[in-house]
């Protein structure tokens, strides 16, 4: 990728795993990337508190342990970040909520009818309807 003038800040780079390789070929591939960064001992992480989840992020923890980078944990700061909410987000959200409005006052008033009508309805019927009304 290739920056334009008067861009700061990191490249971006962009590598492909083989899904199908070995905890050496993972290791090989993580120092491959680590051996580009010349500056800094610091690495950002956003773990959320969750155990590692397998062997690529294993090796980069292993790596980066390793060679006695200090990990910042980053949830903390994306908890505000994500707080945050751009015109197109909140339309989005005033969208969904009253969509889910709209879908829950039908399904009530559907419920109610078989109710007060002493009609009895299997879960899948319900479900179908409401999927039925969802097409419609």
């Amino acid at each position: 990728m290739k920056r334009r003038e008067g861009e700061e800040g990191p490249t971006i780079e962009i590598v492909l795993k083989d899904q199908k390789a070995d905890a050496a070929q993972i290791d090989s591939l993580i120092l491959s990337l680590l051996a580009n960064v010349t500056t800094g001992k610091k690495a950002a992480i956003f773990q959320k508190g969750e155990k590692i989840d397998g062997m690529l992020s294993q090796s980069l923890f292993d790596q980066l342990n390793k060679k006695s980078f200090e990990l910042q944990e980053m949830r903390t700061f994306m908890d505000v970040v994500n707080k945050v909410k751009i015109q197109a987000e909140i339309k989005n959200i005033r969208v969904a909520s009253a969509f889910a409005e709209f879908s829950l006052k039908r399904m009530t008033k559907e419920l109610k009818n078989c109710i007060e009508g002493d009609i009895s309805l299997r879960h899948n019927k319900i479900a179908s309807n409401m999927e039925q009304m969802l097409e419609d």
